[in-house]
């Protein structure tokens, strides 16, 4: 006989998931905290529904199906050591003061000693918001205002499951695309780690648990992503991140000792002096195809100085604020000399803007910008973090294209990459996307960085700057590259002439998957 809350979770919710029934069932009078229970309640009221309700069969159906996946989801597993550390806390709270050896020595057998001493401490300081009895959760009034101690956990765990997972859950047909794309991977082609493992293979199996989308379903691996680095070791992520990938230009150095120029200063009045200083580069020899990067420094610490000066960077303003007084001098105007290149902005564009060439017919995309959600904690680490599945895509179905322009020439590949820039308010964080290896597409991400809002720290510019040159400097290296098409094409056609006649064996061209389709949203069936 199954409780009668079992059966108001399916009637109260449209959507339904395992997860969704947990959280519903752990504030109920009668939830027992065993997952093999709560596990079978769930799978045992579908079986119901399929057998008794015709209008929502096909829905409980497709949940009986998912039920397999779910239970060993990374939101579930989570879901139960939340539910053992509150049961664990709840104990202690009343016997940790005055508790036994014996007592002590059967809750270390669950716990780690740290775990146990921040328990302890937690309490220590949360004392008053400690509920004096497990009656206190059942009274109907008290259960909407009574938040676990463990909801700290749930919230940062929630965010993170939400950073995870794509914006609808993966359906039947994002599987059998995410399968499809897998088989066509020869083995031999893939990267091998040093530890012997295969880095698609590690992928396609973190992917299978997963009930959300994920960039790993696209293939595309960061080694800073949480879900990620469950997976593989130091020495397999080190490896991973230190790959060789495209080389960067270095920054010439008349840019590195122009911005040296400004290091230290610690005033509006000293900046100003040392972007009046006289200096013929500006004036009578200035040439823009030799001078603009350094014209383009001094520009952009002008504008801000203003903008410190008139105090508007104190304020709390729009992002499209934000667009016109800072990033676009920022950014935009970084590329005024390459009359090829454009940052467009809006106007149906893939993101918040991209940087793309001007010719007519296809236009090559080389870069992406993505403005960013308001971060929570006070240093936007929290929100650049974060970096959005959309972008992660996009950059890698702009270096597919890319790839496709150089008809996925083995010479062109690895030298390709594409550039991103994810900024919120005055916080920005530079991400580049290459092919070191395989069939997979790695994210490299620099440190974040952010606009000063005062003279004290001015010298802070300096290294956006350095930043976004680096960056230009990467689209103008990529554009060569692409440029060179016709000679990479060359080559391919010599080796094509020298089998001319001699075999029909088509040789095999290495192309890599596309990313996985978006999950469309699924209607409801009630």
């Amino acid at each position: 006989m199954f409780s009668s809350q079992i059966p108001s979770y399916f009637k109260k919710n449209k959507d339904w998931s395992l997860l969704s029934f947990l959280y519903f069932r752990k504030y109920a009078n009668n939830f027992v905290a065993n997952k093999a229970t709560e596990h079978l309640n769930y799978k045992k009221a579908l079986e119901i529904i399929i057998l008794l309700d015709s209008s929502n069969r096909v829905k409980a159906e497709r949940c009986l199906v998912r039920f397999k996946v779910e239970k060993l989801s990374e939101s579930v597993i989570q879901f139960w050591k939340i539910v053992m550390m509150e049961s664990i806390e709840y104990n202690y709270s009343m016997h940790a003061l005055n508790t036994t050896i014996y007592e002590k020595s059967k809750i270390h057998e669950i716990v780690s000693d740290s775990t146990i001493a921040e328990i302890e401490q937690n309490y220590r300081c949360n004392e008053s918001r400690i509920p004096k009895s497990l009656d206190y959760i059942n009274d109907k009034e008290n259960k909407r205002n009574y938040i676990p101690l463990a909801s700290r956990d749930e919230r940062i765990f929630k965010k993170q499951e939400d950073n995870e997972k794509g914006s609808h859950p993966l359906n039947g047909e994002n599987r059998q695309e995410i399968e499809a794309a897998y088989k066509t991977m020869k083995k031999e082609q893939m990267w091998r780690l040093k530890s012997g493992r295969y880095v698609e293979e590690v992928l396609y199996k973190i992917g299978l648990s997963l009930t959300y989308e994920h960039n790993v379903h696209s293939f595309i691996i960061d080694a800073e992503d949480e879900t990620v680095k469950k997976h593989f070791d130091e020495r397999e992520l080190e490896e991973i991140s230190d790959a060789s990938g495209p080389l960067v230009p270095n920054l010439s150095d008349d840019v590195i000792e122009y911005l040296k120029k400004f290091l230290n200063k610690k005033s509006i009045k000293e900046i100003r002096q040392t972007i009046n200083e006289k200096d013929d580069r500006f004036d009578v020899d200035y040439d823009k195809e030799v001078y603009h990067d350094l014209d383009y420094i001094r520009l952009t610490i002008y504008s801000l100085v203003r903008e410190i000066e008139n105090a508007h960077l104190d304020c709390e303003n729009l992002e499209q604020w934000y667009n016109c007084h800072i990033w676009n001098a920022i950014f935009d105007q970084s590329f005024g000399n390459m009359k090829e290149i454009s940052v467009v902005r809006g106007d149906g564009c893939k993101g918040d803007w991209i940087i793309r060439t001007n010719s007519k017919g296809n236009k090559n995309e080389f870069g992406y910008g993505e403005v960013g959600k308001t971060w929570i904690d006070k240093s936007g680490i929290k929100f650049l973090r974060e970096v959005s599945l959309k972008s992660l895509k996009t950059l890698k179905d702009m270096l597919i294209d890319l790839m496709r322009t150089c008809k996925w020439n083995p010479d062109a590949l690895s030298k390709l990459q594409t550039v991103g820039v994810v900024h919120s308010g005055l916080v920005m964080m530079v991400i580049r996307m290459d092919n070191p290896k395989g069939y997979i597409c790695r994210v490299n991400r620099s440190n974040i960085m952010e606009v000063p809002h005062n003279e004290e720290n001015f010298s802070d510019i300096l290294e956006i700057l350095a930043a976004v040159l680096n960056l230009k400097s990467i689209v103008k290296q990529t554009m060569k590259i692409v440029d060179m098409k016709s000679v990479l094409s060359e080559k391919m056609m010599v080796e094509t002439f020298l089998q001319a006649g001699l075999s029909n064996k088509r040789k095999h061209i290495f192309e890599i998957p596309v990313c996985t389709s978006t999950p469309k949203k699924t209607k409801s069936l009630e």
